[in-house]
C-alpha cells in the first residue's frame, strides 16, 4: 500500500471514533474531492445567524490564541499590506449549529465564523494530499477535531438556471486560482469587521454580476440556498445557492467574462452526470477538473433538477 493510501486509511480509522464525521469519511474512501457539511435542498433553514468563531491553530511551534479578536489583531494584521488594493482578510467556518425552532420542520443555522488569511488559504489549497492527511490526523489527535490547522475558508458557489432549464458553468482563466479548472459563478466572501455585517447572499449577488453579468432585481429575483460543500483535503467551505434566472440561453453566451474563458450549458442528467464523475463537458473528449463545490452542485442537480 502507498504512503497516501496508509495515512487515509488512519484519518478514516480516526475519523470513524468521532462523532458527525461520516460525510467526511465517504469522500476519503472514494476520493471525492467534496463532502456535504449541511444540506438545505429540504428549504427546512428558515434564518441564517452569526457569531465570532475560531481561527485555525499554528500548525507549527507553540499554541497560539485563537480567539476571533486576538488572532485578528496578532496573527493577521500585521500581515496585511498596506499597498494592496484588496482586503486578505477571508472567513473562517469554524463550526455550524442547526437548531430546530418550536419543534416546527424549519431550522435555524448558526454559524461560528472566524478570522483567516489569503496567504494562509492559497497554502492550504497548494499542500500535497499527504501533507494535508498528516494535518488532518494531527488536529484529531490534538483537539478531536480534524480541520484545527486548517482554515476552512468560506466562499460562495452560484448555479444560474436559463429560462430553458439549462445551467452555465465555465472553464476558469489561466491567471486565478485553479486555473482552467471548471466551475460555476464564484468567490470567496467577504470579511466585515462587524462579523453581524456578513451576508453570503450578497456574495452570491455581488459573484453573479460580476462574472456573468447577472443583476438581482433585472435578471432573477429569488436566490435559494442549496447546501455547504466542504473539499476534504483543502478544508474549503463553500455556500452554494441556485438561482433561476429569467434570460434565455444566449445571454450566457454572449455574456462579458471576467474570471472564465467560456461558458457551457449542461442540459440534462447524462451530461451532469458524464461532467460530474468523468470530468467531461458536454461535445468534448479531454477530461477536466471540478472545483469541489461544483461538483456538489452538479450532485444535486442530478438528483433534484434533471
Amino acid at each position: 500500500m502507498n504512503p497516501f493510501k496508509t495515512l487515509k486509511q488512519e484519518c478514516i480509522v480516526a475519523l470513524s471514533q468521532l462523532f458527525g464525521y461520516d460525510n467526511l469519511i465517504h469522500a476519503l474512501e472514494n476520493d471525492n474531492n467534496f463532502f456535504e457539511v449541511v444540506a438545505g435542498y429540504s428549504n427546512s433553514i428558515s434564518d441564517i445567524q452569526i457569531v465570532k468563531g475560531l481561527a485555525p491553530q499554528n500548525i507549527f511551534g507553540s499554541l497560539i490564541d485563537i480567539s476571533f479578536d486576538s488572532y485578528l489583531e496578532n496573527i493577521i494584521k500585521p500581515l496585511l499590506s498596506a499597498d494592496s488594493p484588496y482586503d486578505d482578510r477571508k472567513l473562517r467556518l469554524d463550526k455550524v449549529d442547526l437548531i430546530k425552532e418550536n419543534n416546527e420542520a424549519s431550522e435555524k443555522m448558526l454559524l461560528h465564523l472566524g478570522p483567516t488569511i489569503y496567504q494562509h488559504y492559497r497554502q492550504d489549497i497548494e499542500r500535497t494530499p499527504i501533507d494535508a492527511l498528516k494535518f488532518i490526523l494531527k488536529g484529531i489527535k490534538h483537539d478531536g477535531n480534524p480541520y484545527t490547522y486548517f482554515t476552512k475558508t468560506v466562499g460562495v458557489t452560484i448555479v444560474a438556471l436559463s429560462q430553458q432549464g439549462n445551467v452555465f458553468l465555465g472553464e476558469r482563466s489561466a491567471d486565478i486560482d485553479y486555473p482552467e479548472y471548471i466551475n460555476f459563478a464564484g468567490g470567496l466572501a467577504t470579511f466585515c469587521d462587524d462579523i453581524q455585517q456578513v451576508n453570503l447572499y450578497y456574495d452570491a449577488k455581488r459573484e453573479l454580476e460580476e462574472e456573468i453579468e447577472l443583476i438581482f432585481g433585472k435578471h432573477y429575483t429569488n436566490i435559494n440556498f442549496i447546501g455547504i460543500a466542504g473539499n476534504p483535503l483543502t478544508s474549503e467551505m463553500d455556500f452554494v445557492f441556485i438561482v433561476k434566472t429569467n434570460v434565455d440561453d444566449e445571454f450566457f453566451y454572449q455574456c462579458k467574462l471576467t474570471e472564465h474563458q467560456r461558458l457551457v450549458s449542461i442540459s440534462n442528467k447524462e451530461e451532469a452526470h458524464n461532467l460530474l464523475f468523468h470530468g467531461v463537458l458536454p461535445n468534448e473528449k479531454q477530461p477536466k477538473s471540478l472545483i469541489f463545490s461544483t461538483a456538489f452542485a452538479l450532485n444535486y442537480l442530478i438528483q433534484y433538477h434533471f
